[in-house]
């Protein structure tokens, strides 16, 4: 999930054969300086975002049946804890 405070957007993309595509977009007052909770949920095809608990973005792509994660800062600073992958 991409968050970003100048658009006030969260966004998010599928990257493929070099190309990024944005799955979703949704509106979205973000705080900068402050932690800010995420989990994704990947479940078959649907993706579910949460931010705080709440959710944010829902969506489904039914391309692939297996991938990998990324998480990636651009002009700002992040630090990330307790990350980590879980199958079912």
């Amino acid at each position: 999930m991409n968050l970003d405070p100048n658009l006030r957007m969260a966004r998010l993309f599928c990257k493929d054969d070099g190309r990024t595509t944005a799955l979703a977009e949704m509106p979205l007052l973000i705080r900068t300086g402050v932690p800010l909770p995420l989990r994704l949920w990947v479940r078959g095809g649907r993706i579910e975002t949460f931010m705080d608990g709440r959710p944010v973005i829902d969506v489904t792509d039914t391309r692939y049946a297996r991938g990998g994660i990324g998480l990636k800062v651009f002009v700002g600073r992040s630090a990330c804890r307790g990350t980590f992958v879980r199958a079912p």
